[in-house]
């Protein structure tokens, strides 16, 4: 059985909903962020004369005081419904800390079987010598949101286990370059230290 609810954490500007009109007439999507980065997207979609779908749900969360279960399941969120959630470019910018208490609330409302996706920075990034990797690190921190945190794979895969997710799938920046970026004939790269992961609900107690 595949997943029947898509939930898209920071979801800022995606257009997924808009994008792919077969697919969402099959599942009901959850876009959670900050609410004025959704009122400001409400204000664009109804300027490009968009009509907001019946299946999308839109979840205004302010992560510093709000609960993700309790928001989403006002926003009609099942529970009981296998879903996919999609996490990605928010890891580094929180603490280890929160980054489990965010895995542990995905948990709490994720039946068996549920995806989480996500990115994140290995133990290297923040002490790397690549300058890209430098010049991110500074505009995040100029910006008010520096970033935070990094896992090596152990210590990641033991993150996930404690709430019952096994990583399914790990992709490496040299995973990514080769996959992904190996032929292009542009500037091009896969960022170095950041990684893709997919984690799948199997509750083993």
């Amino acid at each position: 059985m595949g997943a029947k609810q898509y939930v898209i954490l920071g979801a800022g500007m995606d257009t997924f909903a808009y994008r792919n009109p077969e697919i969402l007439s099959k599942i009901q999507v959850f876009e959670v962020d900050h609410p004025d980065t959704q009122k400001f997207k409400k204000q664009k979609v109804e300027q490009a004369g968009w009509d907001i779908p019946d299946n999308l749900h839109y979840v205004p969360i302010d992560f510093s005081k709000d609960s993700l279960p309790e928001e989403l399941k006002k926003s009609g969120f099942d529970s009981n419904l296998i879903t996919f959630f999609s996490w990605l470019g928010v890891t580094y910018y929180l603490s280890k800390e929160d980054n489990v208490n965010m895995i542990k609330a995905i948990s709490s409302i994720s039946v068996d079987g549920s995806s989480l996706l996500f990115d994140y920075a290995d133990d290297e990034f923040l002490f790397s010598d690549v300058k890209r990797v430098q010049n991110q690190i500074a505009m995040a921190k100029a910006a008010g949101e520096p970033m935070q945190s990094g896992y090596d794979y152990t210590e990641l895969e033991k993150t996930l286990a404690d709430d019952d997710f096994l990583l399914y799938e790990h992709l490496t920046t040299s995973d990514i370059e080769k996959n992904f970026f190996a032929n292009r004939t542009d500037y091009l790269h896969a960022f170095e230290h950041i990684n893709y992961a997919l984690a799948v609900k199997k509750t083993m107690r």
